[in-house]
């Protein structure tokens, strides 16, 4: 055992960068919703970029070590504590057995995360820690949860590792288009790249709905390959953004593609955010 979960949370889970060897037998890749909130955490504690965090929703959540290391939390906004002090996110602190962790509040975005020294060390499948529940893997839950993780006895060099702040309310995403885009009106097409889009309640780790409608000229298509950050255009004419536990393939209209670090940044948004899309020359 090396971290007990006193309040585990209703999402929390492993995730590294994903898991690329399963696509062709249809598993999705998953991986950290932010990918680059996860590779900022493990910069603070030297660790590589693909090492395993916990992956936290924003439920108040709190944790004991049982072996001594460090860690570092990501996060934007959040009231984070260690026993009884209040810390900061993005650097590196010693713990000892006993020692208590708690996220009381995140004030901005979804998700955070926990990483340790060296990374957690719980089982991979094709390659990657990242839970999935179509692949039976250990998960979080519970009051009697763990997850491993090597002690470390050394000493590390503590520095606090900055990232861009995250509006939570109004963004703009970088897009390239995708084949079914220029079969779209140009009425449609004007709309999709100079309206705002409020993000739905009906989002997940799966996709992420929008709440307007566009006029859809398009037919379903024969079932072709889609990515996190495909966004798909519905018979009804509703917009859907693919996110880290999508399919692999996907029926309907591929009409844009975000660039990883919007991906990143939209999973960070909640339910009423606004957003817009922008076509980049860079992917």
């Amino acid at each position: 055992m090396a971290i007990q979960f006193l309040k585990p949370g209703l999402l929390t889970s492993l995730q590294d960068r994903g898991r690329f060897l399963g696509m062709q037998d249809g598993i999705p890749i998953s991986g950290a919703m932010d990918q680059n909130l996860l590779k900022a955490v493990n910069k603070s504690l030297g660790n590589d970029q693909d090492s395993a965090a916990l992956e936290i929703f924003m439920q108040p959540t709190s944790l004991e070590f049982t072996k001594r290391t460090y860690f570092s939390v990501g996060a934007y906004a959040a009231d984070l504590f260690l026993n009884k002090e209040k810390i900061d996110p993005l650097r590196a602190y010693l713990v000892e057995p006993g020692d208590v962790f708690r996220i009381q509040k995140l004030h901005k975005a979804v998700w955070s995360y926990l990483a340790v020294k060296g990374g957690f060390q719980s089982e991979e499948v094709l390659g990657s820690r990242s839970f999935h529940k179509s692949l039976h893997m250990e998960t979080c839950k519970g009051e009697n949860g763990f997850v491993r993780h090597e002690e470390f006895k050394g000493k590390i060099k503590r520095k606090k590792i900055e990232v861009v702040d995250l509006d939570d309310a109004n963004m703009t995403l970088k897009c390239v288009a995708l084949p079914e885009f220029e079969h779209l009106f140009e009425t449609v097409k004007y709309q999709l790249l100079n309206a705002e889009f409020t993000l739905s309640k009906q989002s997940n780790r799966m996709a992420y709905r929008l709440q307007e409608r566009l006029g859809n000229n398009l037919s379903e298509i024969t079932t072709a390959a889609v990515l996190p950050g495909t966004v798909q255009l519905t018979s009804g004419g509703f917009l859907m953004i693919l996110m880290r536990d999508s399919q692999v393939t996907g029926g309907y209209p591929r009409i844009l593609q975000l660039t990883e670090s919007s991906l990143s940044q939209l999973s960070q948004m909640r339910p009423h955010a606004q957003i817009k899309f922008e076509l980049s020359e860079e992917f």
